[in-house]
């Protein structure tokens, strides 16, 4: 099996959706203590724990061009959530921008090295 990277910058519109709801799931997912079991995100009513994203997207950032896509991506995908109301939107939002600032915290601390 060959493996190949994922270039964030250039995806198609299906594998940014895929990629956009994954990274959703995982932000729920990090702040619920049993497993997600539902599509409604909205009847879920998280937490915002910051360790928890934090700890995810620390092990990210150790690879480079890995960090960088990501947080290019979360950026990028979820910027039009910007201003929305809805509990999912301000959850996703929240978690996305902690990822996206963990990322770049683990680029300067591995740049620094």
């Amino acid at each position: 099996m060959n493996l190949q990277p994922v270039d964030f910058t250039i995806l198609k519109p299906q594998s940014r959706d895929f990629f956009k709801e994954l990274f959703t799931q995982v932000l729920y997912a990090s702040q619920l203590t049993s497993p997600l079991l539902t599509d409604d995100l909205a009847s879920l009513s998280p937490s915002k724990n910051r360790q928890a994203v934090e700890e995810i997207f620390l092990k990210a950032s150790r690879i480079d061009t890995l960090a960088m896509g990501l947080a290019y991506f979360l950026t990028e995908t979820f910027k039009s959530l910007k201003g929305e109301n809805d509990p999912v939107s301000k959850f996703v939002m929240w978690g996305s921008g902690l990822a996206t600032d963990t990322l770049r915290t683990g680029l300067d601390f591995v740049g620094a090295l």
